[in-house]
């Protein structure tokens, strides 16, 4: 008997045919169509239909008589192909060992996630990617294309049970992964960027979610002639509606406490005695509704408090990093718009940590303390910071950027002397470290743009702290003067405001940026003049990009005439801006708005010609604008390595650590230059007195896990590694199942890491925020509870002495202390003073 060798057929991509060891060719075109359908077809195929299916156009005889030479062909293949023929019809032996990826593809389980991404994994191409319309027959490249779209559909049914479980997961970097892969594959379909578009809102990047779909709106119209598809439309829709005010947090499992950093803008109105009733209504119902469209803007929730003053309140579901930015530009709105006469407005910033309860709101009042404070808000109308406001402010380079705007609004004022505002000029205070090689590349950059070699991006990626910051003012610090630069930093506040970067960077161009708006509009004007550009039109589009009422209208008023603003834009950039060398620097990225990004997009394109560096720092990767321009380089910023570290330490003026000390700060600022700048002026900062700037930092990560803090909490307490018995213990109102599940979903979300023992902290750091984040009751019972199950499960005196002690429990912690010594030194006596034991 002839011996059987297996065949491998894969028909997703190219095809290809092979047997052990080697790969098989076919000369003929119709034969290896002919082999491709009876494996991908399995049955009984008559030769009626197979003849004018690979042989079309020919007479009946002639069509039966080149199928029969095709079939020898295949009889002639070594090794040999097992068929099975009579006069009627063609099959595949069923004893011929045969292996078809499109076989293996459909077979998969749509409903079950790990063969979805088995199916996803074997998907190498369309179906027959050598087929094209113009090479193949009518009758042919029917068939192939009804197998490209089922094949289609079933891709799409298994890419969309992926995305959907790392939705439902919160997996936002394997999601996006898929996505993009999906994408690359389906070009033209609405469901792979409508789930795309839906995780970017879930991860926060609302801005790049709308560019993503105006970039697949004009690839769908430019290239397939169609618009998407309504679904896609009334997403879009909802995105462009007023954001909600932020929700407050879904209660826990277990009560849990938790401490929060948390800004109040409070709104104070003092009426004449004589006003009547109806009169100072109508005031509050005035300020409420105008607090109610400001909150939406930045994600504030409104609150009435038991005194009836409106407070708007920032930081509620810990995903504001930057409270007091968001309630002075709050402040600044509601200021610019208070009513004339009848009464005085004052308005109050209070910014610092509270203690939030189970059910989302700070367990105690959490809004300034106006008594000690009467003399001074008594003055005058205007805002008071206090001194947690106020240092926020200072360390986040407001002094620089926004004391000139503030005093430019009457209703906006500071309790501090210009002198006091002024004097905090934010400036690097150590040098470069640890950065020579990205430096060299951005001088590298600036050096070709000199040598005029053309337009350029340089994009710096990293997390939060790494020192992106740090190395672009450095830069910038040694660019010479013959170079302009123009340098805007991107905010959450108005990551919805329409081209806002934009507007800003032209502005601060002309040097119109702190100028009344009346004067911005003649500086407009005259600009248009200068370039020439007579068209209404387009001087009404400018005048109402920029007018104060922009912020507020999210692109959608403009969005029917954006290219054309976009056309001037770049108009007059080019003829009036870019005649000479410039550097441009975008800070925060991450917070601009889509139209921003798509304006970008087409700089990008068109910028080789221009003498212009445009320098962009961002925590994500954005996919969507990488590789558009001709002349781009990435610069990823990654944490210090030990050596590092240690150099940066040991140039600090003030330290006098020994190596001990320095691996300590290494490893517990995981050498994030940020943190182990702030630990290194405190070295010996407990877990529960870290210094308040890490914390404020750290607590914007630690939220992320929220749902499940109370394992957090647990865990941070532990100060170990955790198992789920240990955690059901302490935690007896948990289920098993849900445990696991959260305690995955910490994993990913790069709080937890998963160890032979069970689970723990990513970083110490990390642990010791949430354990500084427990009030000390909580975390007194928390420890008790721990004590109470490790000494059950029979753990080491000492630790369970550590425990005692942390609850408060004295005679428990001195009696395992003593166990403790007994067991380390056996020749104590049994008896060592009185002993007090419960």
């Amino acid at each position: 008997m002839a011996r059987l060798y297996p065949l491998t057929l894969r028909v997703l991509g190219r095809s290809v045919l092979e047997a052990p060891g080697r790969q098989l060719y076919l000369g003929s075109r119709h034969a290896r169509r002919l082999l491709i359908y009876l494996c991908v077809v399995p049955g009984y195929h008559e030769r009626q239909i197979l003849a004018p299916l690979l042989f079309p156009g020919y007479p009946a005889d002639m069509a039966r008589s080149y199928l029969r030479q095709a079939l020898q062909q295949l009889r002639l293949m070594r090794p040999p192909v097992l068929l099975r023929t009579d006069r009627q019809g063609i099959q595949m032996d069923p004893s011929q060992p045969l292996v078809v990826d499109h076989a293996q593809f459909m077979a998969c389980d749509s409903w079950d996630v790990a063969s979805c991404r088995e199916a996803i994994g074997l998907y190498r191409g369309v179906f027959l990617a050598e087929e094209t319309r113009e090479t193949a027959a009518k009758e042919w490249w029917g068939w192939v294309s009804d197998m490209r779209r089922v094949t289609d559909q079933r891709l799409s049914l298994y890419y969309e049970k992926c995305l959907a479980d790392a939705i439902a997961q919160q997996d936002i970097h394997r999601g996006w992964g898929l996505a993009e892969e999906w994408m690359r594959e389906a070009p033209h379909l609405d469901l792979p960027h409508q789930m795309a578009i839906e995780l970017l809102v879930e991860g926060g990047r609302r801005s790049e979610a709308m560019h993503l779909f105006h970039v697949y709106e004009e690839r769908r119209v430019t290239e397939y002639g169609c618009k998407p598809g309504e679904a896609l439309y009334a997403l879009i829709k909802r995105l462009h509606q007023s954001r909600p005010a932020a929700p407050l947090p879904e209660p826990t499992i277990s009560p849990v406490f938790q401490r929060r950093f948390l800004t109040v803008l409070t709104i104070k109105l003092l009426v004449a005695d004589e006003e009547a009733e109806e009169g100072i209504l109508r005031y509050v119902q005035y300020y409420r509704a105008l607090a109610e469209s400001v909150a939406a803007q930045c994600q504030a929730v409104v609150h009435i408090n038991e005194e009836g003053k409106i407070e708007l309140r920032l930081g509620l579901d810990a995903q504001v990093e930057d409270g007091p930015r968001r309630a002075l530009w709050a402040a600044e709105r509601i200021g610019a718009k208070s009513p004339a006469g009848g009464h005085v407005l004052r308005l109050i910033i209070h910014h610092g940590p509270a203690w939030v309860g189970t059910d989302g709101l700070p367990i105690a009042n959490f809004r300034p303390a106006t008594g000690a404070l009467k003399e001074v808000i008594e003055k005058r109308q205007g805002v008071l910071l206090n001194a947690g406001a106020w240092e926020w402010l200072c360390a986040h380079e407001f002094p620089q950027r926004l004391g000139q705007p503030l005093e430019s609004v009457a209703a906006c004022w500071l309790p501090f002397t210009e002198e006091l505002w002024s004097s905090r000029n934010i400036i690097q205070d150590t040098p470069l470290h640890g950065r020579e090689r990205e430096f060299g590349v951005l001088k590298k950059a600036l050096d070709d743009l000199t040598a005029g070699s053309g337009g350029r991006v340089v994009w710096i990626h990293g997390e939060a702290g790494v020192g992106k910051t740090h190395l672009l003012h450095t830069f910038l610090d040694q660019i010479p003067a013959a170079v302009t630069t123009t340098q805007y930093t991107c905010s959450a506040v108005h990551s919805e405001s329409f081209l806002y970067p934009v507007a800003m960077l032209l502005q601060d161009i002309m040097g119109v940026r702190t100028e009344s708006h009346a004067r911005k509009i003649q500086a407009i004007h005259s600009l248009l003049d200068a370039a020439g550009e007579k068209d209404p039109l387009v001087r009404s589009l400018w005048e109402s990009w920029w007018s104060p009422e922009a912020e507020t209208l999210h692109g959608g008023e403009f969005r029917d005439y954006q290219d054309l603003l976009f056309e001037s834009i770049h108009c007059v950039l080019t003829c009036h801006f870019f005649t000479g060398c410039r550097v441009a620097v975008i800070e925060d990225l991450q917070w601009a708005d889509a139209a921003t990004l798509s304006w970008l997009r087409q700089c990008f394109q068109v910028m080789q010609p221009l003498p212009m560096l445009i320098l962009i720092t961002t925590r994500d990767v954005m996919p969507t604008m990488i590789g558009v321009a001709q002349h781009e380089t990435l610069l990823d910023l990654s944490p210090w390595e030990a050596g590092t570290a240690r150099g940066y330490l040991r140039q600090l003026p003030h330290w006098y650590g020994d190596s001990a000390v320095e691996d300590a700060l290494i490893a517990r600022s995981r050498g994030i230059p940020f943190y182990l700048k702030i630990l290194a002026e405190t070295p010996g900062a407990s877990p529960e007195h870290l210094p308040q700037t890490l914390q404020e930092a750290l607590d914007v990560h630690v939220v992320r896990g929220k749902e499940a803090f109370d394992l957090l909490q647990v865990a941070a307490v532990v100060n170990d590694a955790v198992s789920v018995p240990l955690l059901l213990a302490v935690l007896p109102s948990r289920d098993q199942t849900v445990c696991l599940y959260d305690l995955d979903r910490l994993v990913r979300q790069d709080l937890l890491q998963s160890i032979s023992g069970g689970w723990q902290f990513r970083h110490d750091l990390l642990r010791d925020v949430v354990y500084a984040g427990i009030p000390l009751f909580a975390r007194r019972d928390l420890h008790a509870q721990v004590a109470a199950v490790l000494e059950q499960q029979g753990a080491e005196p000492s630790l369970l002495a550590r425990h005692y002690a942390a609850a408060g429990l004295d005679d428990r912690a001195s009696w395992h202390t003593l166990q403790a010594a007994r067991r380390a030194y056996p020749a104590l006596p049994t008896r060592i003073g009185p002993i007090h034991t419960k």
